[in-house]
């Protein structure tokens, strides 16, 4: 089921519009009385492409060998949690226009994009699947509000050669594909049967989801603000929850606490943004020479974690041991001849 975002509005303001004694604080209305747009029947007799697609996504069974602080148990207990951090819009806008501009690529193209870099870089694989969204609006639907949106694997090849510009126009191309044959999804999993290993998703293990501001207008009583949620179970391993704003750039990453440490999830985001705005400065540079550490962490472990330099005396092992002899006379000493005598008989 699902509403429409105007009649919803609609309502919103007529109830605003009615005086009252008390100032408005919270609007209570009914869903029962808002015209509500049921999804159409789905469609019957799949095509054999479509299942096709999915058969030969999904045969892998690819694992994302993230780096974990700990051991994979053997069965998931879908315990999570969830690191936020912000940024300003500004840092990375340079990059979105760029690639609008110069290859037509959408705001999440590029930051699907640029995720696939780091995942690649951090598990030290050339392919790798990440769950995106996509959408089951159909014509008329675009004003709906309600759960129209599914998960599905986005599979990108990736090489150290490989240019960024590149890398969006293999996005956008497997963009297309799934959103040609989502439909055809569900019906591919329930052929390949349920999955054998419990400890990860079998379909795909880290994901990004990235959703745009939506502005409600309900009136001028009524102010209508974004509340972030963290999951109650995660099935993933990572999933990043990006929110492009006019001013900021939301991420949310909510990550398996079984597997990860909060730390190692903030140094991950850390890293996501310093490579997006990396890439601003040349979307032309092959995608394994773009460095994502901070000058700081680059230069701990470039410069610091190497002064291996340390003093050591200036002196032979005969030195010493005479100099040992002499602090401590009194202290036993190994008879090097009854050793042997004794060994030997």
């Amino acid at each position: 089921m699902s509403t429409n975002i105007s009649k919803l509005s609609q309502v919103v303001r007529s109830q605003s519009a009615e005086p009252c004694g008390e100032p408005l604080s919270t609007v209570e209305t009914s869903l029962c009385s808002i015209e509500q747009t049921a999804p159409g029947p789905i469609e019957r007799g799949f095509d054999d492409e479509a299942i096709d697609y999915w058969e030969r996504t999904l045969q892998d069974g690819l694992l994302c060998n993230l780096p974990l602080d700990r051991l994979r148990p053997p069965r998931r207990s879908f315990s999570g949690a969830t690191y936020r951090a912000s940024v300003a819009r500004s840092t990375i806008e340079g990059l979105l226009r760029r690639c609008r501009r110069e290859c037509g690529s959408s705001e999440a193209q590029v930051l699907r994009a640029a995720f696939a870099v780091l995942v690649s870089r951090y598990a030290g694989q050339d392919t790798v699947a990440l769950g995106t969204t996509v959408e089951h609006r159909r014509d008329g639907q675009h004003q709906a509000v309600g759960c129209l949106t599914g998960m599905v694997p986005l599979k990108l090849t990736l090489s150290e050669v490989m240019s960024f510009r590149e890398l969006l126009s293999q996005t956008a191309a497997a963009e297309r594909l799934i959103q040609r044959y989502a439909v055809a999804y569900p019906q591919a999993l329930d052929k390949l049967g349920p999955a054998t290993n419990q400890s990860y998703n079998p379909a795909f293990q880290v994901a990004l989801a990235v959703s745009p501001t939506i502005d409600l207008d309900l009136g001028k009583d009524t102010i209508c603000t974004h509340e972030p949620r963290t999951p109650a179970a995660l099935a993933l391993d990572l999933q990043l929850r990006v929110r492009a704003g006019n001013d900021t750039i939301d991420i949310a990453a909510d990550f398996n606490t079984d597997l990860f440490d909060a730390s190692t999830v903030e140094r991950l985001v850390r890293h996501y943004v310093q490579l997006l705005e990396r890439l601003a400065d040349d979307i032309d540079v092959p995608v394994g020479k773009v460095s994502f550490l901070p000058e700081d962490e680059r230069r701990s472990i470039v410069e610091v974690w190497n002064q291996t330099r340390v003093d050591y005396p200036r002196t032979t092992v005969v030195d010493m041991i005479e100099a040992q002899v002499e602090r401590t006379p009194a202290a036993l000493r190994w008879n090097l001849k009854a050793s042997r005598s004794r060994t030997v008989n």
